[in-house]
């Protein structure tokens, strides 16, 4: 999505730490991400005198300014031309805001955006649910098994408890709302289940507001600049660099290929080494690993016009900013099968290339079923530049005003109407 240009927004690890390079706060003092306005200038008043009870809701930026999450939050906050509040980066600025007794505040949010460790995202959880005032989330990267049980106990705990503190929730997909189903659940006879007190959630409540794409000018040049590559042009994948997108799978694929391998985004903090090794892997099979770094939109758009293999391999995701930042730019990657890629895939017919692995390396770890279906779209994809050109305008897509208009929506129908009545 172009809420993130230079790194996937939600398959990232919740456990990561992001820097702050780009932004500098006062701990002890929240401050406005736009300047301070009259009533009269506020660009809020036209909707707050329209009726629009979602208008008067804080929207809290929480985490580094480069992270996905945040970057999507403050895009969708300011299509509606919304207050957004810059609250800093962990638990401790977040519960000094939740603090005051004042309006409601929405906030996109992962438990890695609490803190680094978990003792901070167990006080971010506290800070919630303590909140003086009525907070609305967005939950992002969803807790699933296939992260591991003793991880995914962890997480489902904190995302629960969560769930039941928030005065509403919303996610990014309809899988996403099943894949919360489930970590709230208290399954018959779990006693630590139990001990959360939820006993059977039901989630049907919780919105739903899926991805947004936003369609790039380059995009209607896709198709000339995929047919002018050379035939050394590389695989790319689109997004932050770290272990739990498993890049050493693209690297499989591109060496199968022979092809230089591009990786369109930062590596997260803390896994410069592993980059390292993956960069030797690279070498030794005789082609180069490239890690571009932060990109600006442009940026973006000139790395993926040369790239002949759009390539977005993630086994485990409950969404993905990455995939929709490359259909943005007209390019139809290559994905796996998982419930949210063939929600898109149906909502979107064409949007991605998907694949299904008749091995689940997952649970078997056996990855050969899935290097070699992803090595055959690979080469399909080289022979035929065309099928990894798409329309990002299509009809079942969001763009970003659509998606912040649905997020007002859904928040407005848990609000009290404006005057206080109802």
């Amino acid at each position: 999505m172009s809420a993130a240009p230079s790194g996937d927004a939600f398959e990232h690890p919740t456990d990561v730490k992001m820097t702050r390079s780009a932004v500098a706060h006062d701990n002890t003092r929240m401050t406005t991400t736009r300047p301070a306005s009259t009533a009269a200038e506020d660009p809020r008043s036209a909707h707050v005198a329209s009726g629009d009870a979602a208008a008067t809701v804080d929207h809290l930026l929480l985490g580094p300014p480069e992270h996905g999450v945040t970057r999507h939050g403050a895009a969708l906050a300011g299509a509606r031309r919304t207050s957004m509040l810059d609250v800093g980066t962990g638990a401790h600025d977040l519960a000094a805001y939740l603090a005051r007794d004042a309006g409601p505040v929405h906030v996109h949010l992962t438990d890695a955006l609490l803190g680094a460790d978990h003792r901070a995202i167990e006080a971010g959880v506290r800070a919630i649910e303590g909140a003086a005032r009525p907070v609305h989330v967005t939950l992002h990267d969803i807790p699933q098994p296939a992260e591991g049980q003793a991880r995914y106990e962890r997480r489902a705990a904190l995302y629960a408890r969560i769930v039941a503190a928030a005065a509403s929730v919303q996610v990014c997909s309809e899988a996403e709302r099943a894949m919360l189903g489930d970590v709230v659940a208290a399954p018959a006879g779990d006693a630590d289940s139990a001990a959360r007190g939820f006993g059977d959630a039901d989630v049907a409540g919780v919105g739903v507001v899926t991805l947004p794409v936003d369609a790039r000018p380059s995009a209607t040049a896709a198709g000339d600049a995929v047919l002018a590559l050379g035939d050394d042009a590389p695989v790319g994948v689109l997004g932050f660099v770290h272990p739990g997108k498993d890049p050493q799978l693209a690297l499989d694929v591109a060496a199968a290929l022979g092809r230089d391998l591009v990786l369109l985004g930062a590596v997260v903090e803390g896994h410069e080494d592993f980059v390292d090794d993956l960069r030797r892997a690279a070498n030794a099979r005789g082609i180069e690993l490239r890690v571009l770094g932060h990109l600006s939109e442009d940026e973006m758009d000139a790395a993926i016009a040369t790239i002949a293999v759009p390539l977005a391999a993630y086994r485990h995701i409950s969404a993905s900013g990455s995939i929709g930042r490359w259909i943005g730019a007209g390019r139809r990657p290559i994905t796996l099968a998982t419930p949210w890629v063939a929600e898109l895939s149906t909502t979107a017919p064409g949007s991605v290339a998907v694949v299904e692995a008749s091995t689940d390396a997952g649970e078997s770890g056996d990855r050969d079923g899935v290097i070699d279906v992803l090595v055959d779209a690979a080469r399909a994809a080289l022979s035929d530049p065309m099928v990894t050109v798409t329309n990002p305008s299509h009809p079942g897509l969001l763009t970003t005003p659509d998606a912040a208009r649905r997020q007002s929506e859904l928040l407005a129908a848990h609000l009290p109407p404006l005057g206080g009545v109802g």
